[in-house]
């Protein structure tokens, strides 16, 4: 019986590890989304320390997969193009 509830303990704490690693992935996220919106270049705010200390490389080059990010970027290219198409330069 001792084995069982070992098994039982060790899927409960992998259930809790993988839910903290989605909270984590969802506040870089946030975070990244946040500051495409004040303007900053996606490789800038990838290379923030909030960013770098809380994801591997493995992790940051996934980012580029997540709808919110690439909306963002996109909104940031959009501005860009509206601003140079008017006249003011960046």
């Amino acid at each position: 019986m001792g084995q069982r509830i070992d098994r039982v303990i060790a899927g409960i704490r992998h259930v809790f590890e993988e839910q903290s690693v989605h909270v984590t992935d969802e506040r870089v996220i946030r975070y990244i989304v946040e500051e495409l919106r004040r303007g900053r270049d996606f490789d800038d705010v990838v290379a923030d320390p909030y960013v770098v200390n809380r994801t591997d490389a493995e992790s940051r080059a996934r980012l580029l997969e997540t709808p919110r990010i690439l909306e963002g970027i996109e909104a940031q290219i959009c501005a860009e193009y509206t601003d140079f198409k008017h006249g003011s330069q960046i």
